[in-house]
Order: structure tokens, then C-alpha cells, then sequence
């Protein structure tokens, strides 16, 4: 059985006896210690759509370092705040396109989240590059309607 606590982090029940386990937010079905924390924890993404569910999952558990240390340094904010009311609970990827002739990565996704309980949905289009290091990085998105 898999519930989420009020942060939207994801638990899987163990058995009696076995430990509980956090199931990534990303949803890609793994646990967090063998999905995402890896890239929190600094392992370069192999591609876009990791780089991206990462993200995602940082947005849910609110790790803001994380969100700049992974955006391109020609677009990223100096500073970024994240709402504490804000409760992201869905995430879809609806297309991801491996590397073109100019070294971009782009993912398409769709991600709802709660807030003032209202539920949200944005569909965006994320654009990925290396950065100066070459480490790929996001550097912008467009909002779908």
C-alpha cells in the first residue's frame, strides 16, 4: 500500500516487521534513495526527463538548493522561495526527446499541485543544456496550454 504523508512524499508500506520506505515523488515507482536523492546528492543526470523528475521531486520536498544548483547560470534566479502551502502530488511525462544538433534536451510533462485547496495543473515544456562544466542543466521552459 502506498499513501502520502502532508507533504507529498510518498510511503510504501513494508510488512510487519520490515521498515517503511519513501517512494520517490518523481513516480517513477523506485524509492527515493535509488532515484532521485542520488541527484540531490550531487550525481550528474544522465538526461533531460532525469533531470526533470528531479526537479519535480524537489519541488515536493521543498529542496530549493537543489532547484538552483540545478538550473543553468544564464537564467537562474538568484534566489528562489518555494510556497509552503503548495502541494505537488502528480506527475506525467508526456514526451522527452534525447539530444538534438544544438545539444538541447527538451521534456514535456504535465504536474498538478494543491494549494489554498484549490488543485492546480501546468503542462510545460522544459529545455535542458550543459552548462559552462558541462553538466546538463535547465535553463528555461514553455507553459502549454
Amino acid at each position: 500500500m502506498t499513501t502520502t504523508n502532508g507533504s507529498g512524499q510518498w510511503h510504501k508500506k513494508g510488512k510487519k516487521g520490515e521498515r517503511n520506505t519513501l517512494i520517490c515523488p518523481c513516480q517513477s515507482g523506485c524509492e527515493y534513495h535509488d532515484c532521485c536523492e542520488l541527484l540531490h546528492l550531487g550525481k550528474a543526470p544522465l538526461n533531460g526527463e532525469q533531470l526533470m523528475r528531479s526537479r519535480y521531486s524537489a519541488f515536493v520536498m521543498g529542496l530549493e538548493r537543489y532547484l538552483l544548483s540545478s538550473w543553468h547560470e544564464e537564467t537562474r534566479p538568484e534566489t528562489l522561495t518555494l510556497s509552503p502551502e503548495q502541494q505537488w502530488f502528480y506527475l506525467k511525462v508526456i514526451k522527452s526527446c534525447a539530444e538534438n544538433d544544438q545539444g538541447e534536451q527538451y521534456v514535456t510533462f504535465e504536474a498538478r499541485y494543491r494549494e489554498n485547496h484549490q488543485v492546480y495543473k501546468m503542462c510545460e515544456k522544459s529545455r535542458f543544456i550543459k552548462d559552462s562544466s558541462g553538466l546538463l542543466k535547465y535553463i528555461d521552459g514553455e507553459f502549454i496550454a
